[in-house]
């Protein structure tokens, strides 16, 4: 004998339906109830303070409120120190990022004694107090490391203002109606401030060639001091003095 879901296929095709939409709404329920959030902090110290965490970043990667009523950082998996409390409401929106600074302290003691915290990062573990249950925040993921990297130093040589690099062979600076004014010459371009508009030196570079070109402009803009640039360093060429290598 035939049942009543046989006979009638179109009940059971909505019976179906009616199933699987319940067993997806229950799966984005528990999904949305979840909740996952990345933390990345900064440590910071003076001469006379103490080294803490003074700024946290707080990434929600799930698509619910996040409210928080305190934000911990347990060290060592057994100490828990409180870093920040709201003192109203705060809560970070789905997929959002919220950005916390934490006050200064005098000192942390345990049971009377003075303890400094290893704020290293498998020493440490952010978490937060949502109200209603603790969340333990997850580290960024580092997907490859810097180790495996040979790696580059940056320099940085400044002089009178101008950011040196092995192109500079030259640095001016003149007076022009009253106004302090700077030249950079690199081969024969000239940038910055070339006097009267001439960007360009009649001949190749060379301390008798660029001090010749401003000295025919001295009339009209006055006196002018001109380095030669000796990647990093410089040397005074014009006007003639006792000089060194800076």
């Amino acid at each position: 004998m035939l049942s009543e879901f046989t006979k009638n296929p179109i009940e059971l095709s909505n019976s179906i339906l009616i199933a699987i939409a319940s067993i997806i709404a229950i799966w984005l329920g528990i999904r949305k109830i979840r909740i996952s959030v990345t933390a990345i902090y900064t440590i910071s110290s003076s001469t006379y303070g103490n080294t803490r965490i003074s700024k946290i970043a707080l990434y929600n990667k799930k698509d619910n409120h996040v409210p928080i009523r305190e934000i911990y950082v347990i060290v060592n998996g057994e100490i828990i120190i409180t870093l920040y409390s709201a003192t109203e409401p705060t809560t970070i929106s789905p997929y959002d990022v919220l950005n916390i600074e934490t006050e200064d302290f005098s000192d942390i003691r345990i049971d009377g004694h003075p303890f400094r915290p290893d704020y290293s990062i498998e020493n440490t573990t952010i978490a937060l107090n949502t109200g209603s249950c603790i969340v333990k925040c997850k580290p960024p993921k580092q997907r490859s490391s810097i180790r495996r990297y040979k790696k580059a130093s940056i320099e940085k040589h400044v002089f009178n203002g101008i950011m040196l690099t092995e192109k500079v062979d030259y640095i001016v600076d003149y007076i022009d109606q009253g106004e302090t004014k700077q030249a950079v010459i690199s081969g024969r371009l000239i940038y910055g401030d070339p006097p009267r508009g001439y960007n360009f030196l009649p001949k190749e570079p060379s301390d008798d060639s660029v001090i010749s070109f401003f000295k025919s402009f001295e009339e009209e803009c006055g006196p002018f001091a001109c380095h030669r640039v000796h990647y990093p360093k410089t040397v005074q060429i014009h006007p003639k003095q006792q000089h060194h290598y800076k």
